[in-house]
């Protein structure tokens, strides 16, 4: 067999091992909400779901790689992207985290705006459910302690 030949049989089967591989896309429902901190909207602020098993079952290893997130607007308000911008998330049952920082010169200058215990949804102590055909959630509410 040639180079060239061996070279396109090589690439032909690294894009089908990488397409193979891939999970198949979730079903997705338009979802937007609104964080409120010191009762004012948050800006700027990245919000992301972490989906809760809903039976006895553990979640699969496609649910546990799901990460719906979004960016506070100046209002607060937020849209979820999943797999494109603004798509939503699968329906579901989820744990949310927030993080807010200040503005930093240095990378490494940052400090958060909210409490730490939010970043980390399993212990920020919001949980929010997605439902089709669209959701609007309910205010994320981030208490000062």
């Amino acid at each position: 067999m040639a180079a060239p030949t061996r070279w396109c049989l090589a690439a032909a089967v690294v894009v089908l091992a990488s397409c193979s591989s891939r999970e198949p896309r979730q079903n997705v429902v338009p979802v937007k909400g609104k964080v409120i901190f010191q009762g004012k909207p948050l800006a700027n602020a990245q919000v992301y779901l972490s989906k809760l098993s809903e039976s006895a079952a553990p979640l699969s290893e496609a649910d546990r790689k799901l990460r719906p997130q979004g960016i506070t607007g100046p209002d607060g308000t937020f849209q979820l992207t999943t797999y494109d911008p603004n798509d939503g998330a699968p329906p579901g049952k989820y744990l949310v985290g927030v993080v807010a920082q200040k503005e930093a010169k240095f990378a490494d200058d940052t400090e958060s705006i909210i409490p730490g215990r939010y970043a980390n949804p399993k212990i920020s102590g919001v949980m929010v459910t997605v439902k089709a055909p669209t959701t609007e959630l309910p205010p994320i509410e981030i208490a000062d302690r």
